[in-house]
């Protein structure tokens, strides 16, 4: 029996030892693209699952940001960015008296969160010396307590700073989220 096209293969010189091996080597060319294409799939899969699983709720509390809060007093603008980690806090305290902030104090720490309590275990503090025109930080070991809500955008940290018991107006600081 002849195959249509045989003969001109023949011609060419194209045996059917010689198609045999092309059909064979197509068929492992065939079967590596299809590997490829499982591969590729099970890449995009893999890749949406971690897109999705990415997409999940954020298990962070919600003081967790970076916080800000600003007012003025006779001329004086104060701005205050408090970034709260999940333990860990950076305060930053900066003044403008009417050109733009300086950096005049700060804190960092590490902090502990109970219920509406947060402990604050500052370790280092940070004061602007205005005679060499520099902030300067020393390491220092205090605790204080603060009670602090979360509404929204909204931070609220109390201090009782004269330990009455009572939270007066300057005892209460909001912040909004950045």
């Amino acid at each position: 029996m002849v195959l249509p096209n045989q003969k001109k293969c023949e011609k060419q010189g194209i045996t059917f030892a010689n198609l045999s091996i092309f059909g064979a080597l197509i068929n492992l060319f065939n079967y590596h693209k299809m590997k490829k294409r499982i591969f590729s799939i099970f890449s995009i899969a893999l890749l949406g699952l971690a897109i999705m699983s990415s997409c999940s709720k954020d298990d962070s509390p919600d003081y967790v940001g970076k916080w800000s809060s600003e007012y003025t007093d006779q001329a004086i603008t104060y701005k205050e960015t408090i970034t709260l980690g999940e333990s860990s806090f950076n305060v930053s305290s900066l003044m403008n008296f009417g050109l733009v902030f300086t950096e005049v104090g700060g804190a960092k720490g590490t902090f502990t969160a109970n219920g509406n309590k947060l402990t604050a275990n500052i370790t280092s503090e940070a004061s602007y010396d205005f005679v060499n025109v520099m902030l300067v930080w020393v390491n220092v070991d205090k605790t204080m307590i603060f009670e602090y809500a979360v509404s929204g955008d909204t931070l609220t940290l109390k201090y009782d700073e004269n330990e009455n018991g009572i939270f007066e107006a300057e005892e209460v600081t909001t912040y909004t989220k950045e």
